[in-house]
């Protein structure tokens, strides 16, 4: 029985038998050890080249996704299950809503309207680092936080910003900003200090974004 491999279709090896038996070798005549050309087993059709990912087990062999395993490419289409809210931004902030990619929060500072979109995307710093679909989807939920916090607050301007140099958890502020506000015209960082929400104030404030964004 010989077996061999047929790589231009798959790598599902072809089992021969004979029926006759192979001829004896004269002594001294070396094996003869058949070879193939791989050994990747594709179960699974290939996917377009434009759709395969590196996490995907059957675009690549196990050594090359053991080789990109620690790379950006896979940790961002695993980032869910190892996200972790950065301590600062969970202590200085109250959780609203959760949209498709990330988490919008409150800043606990009733000076302003002030709310954070979060992607929940594990070890990324700035939006580049994000894949393309994910970049849409922040495009998009930051469009939708905008549209609320007009729509409840009528600031004259809003501030979006990402900066991250304390909190380098990918961020991005959205601040109504109005003149008269304590900081106006300048940013808000580092002017004054932040005034605390009432419990009762913060779970107003909170809800009114909650009935806006659920709906928008």
């Amino acid at each position: 029985m010989s077996v061999t491999y047929d790589d231009a279709v798959d790598s599902t090896p072809t089992v021969a038998t004979s029926a006759t038996t192979s001829p004896a070798k004269s002594p001294g005549e070396p094996s003869v050890v058949p070879t193939r050309a791989s050994t990747r087993v594709r179960d699974t059709p290939p996917v377009p080249s434009e759709l395969s990912c590196l996490c995907t087990p059957w675009s690549v062999t196990a050594g090359e996704r053991n080789a990109f395993r620690a790379s950006e490419a896979c940790l961002l289409h695993s980032a869910d299950m190892t996200f972790t809210l950065h301590p600062t931004l969970a202590a200085d902030s109250t959780p609203v809503v959760s949209l498709e990619l990330s988490d919008v929060r409150l800043m606990r500072d009733a000076r302003y309207p002030w709310v954070l979109v979060i992607p929940r995307v594990a070890n990324v710093k700035d939006a580049y680092q994000l894949d393309p679909v994910q970049q849409q989807t922040l495009t998009r939920e930051s469009a939708q936080v905008s549209r609320a916090l007009m729509a409840l607050f009528a600031p004259f301007k809003l501030n979006v910003a990402a900066l991250g140099n304390v909190v380098p958890q990918l961020h991005l502020h959205h601040i109504a900003r109005s003149p008269g506000d304590p900081a106006w015209p300048r940013p808000v960082w580092g002017v004054g200090e932040p005034v605390p929400y009432t419990d009762e104030r913060l779970a107003t404030r909170v809800q009114q974004l909650r009935n806006v964004l659920t709906v928008s």
